[in-house]
């Protein structure tokens, strides 16, 4: 079974578990792993509006998520959660992207 949601959408959460608790009748485990780059910028091109996108997107899933379904599995009587962020590695990717050479220009 395959679902498409807006992870940083409450209702859309709840939407995707009442389809999958009608499918398979309970939720025993959640792999929160959502998160996503929204497009590579060189240091100088990032704007505000586009940091705030990506930190809007990768944090906010992280908690809706885990809000939604994990209060499901209470009402339930259990159930797992494991939780995974690429956005920990932010300042290392970052560092490493930014590296004079990787796309041509300079770090400053």
């Amino acid at each position: 079974m395959a679902l498409q949601a807006d992870v940083t959408d409450s209702a859309a959460i709840r939407v995707l578990i009442e389809k999958t608790v009608a499918r398979f009748g309970r939720i025993d485990v959640l792999i929160n792993n959502a998160g996503h780059m929204v497009g590579r910028r060189a240091t100088t091109e990032i704007t505000d509006e586009f940091f705030d996108q990506v930190a809007y997107l990768n944090m906010r899933s992280v908690i809706v998520v885990c809000k939604e379904v994990v209060s499901y599995m209470h009402r339930q009587g259990g159930g797992s959660a494991v939780l995974y962020a690429a956005s920990k590695g932010f300042v290392t990717g970052y560092i490493d992207a930014a590296r004079p050479g990787n796309d041509g220009n300079p770090f400053l």
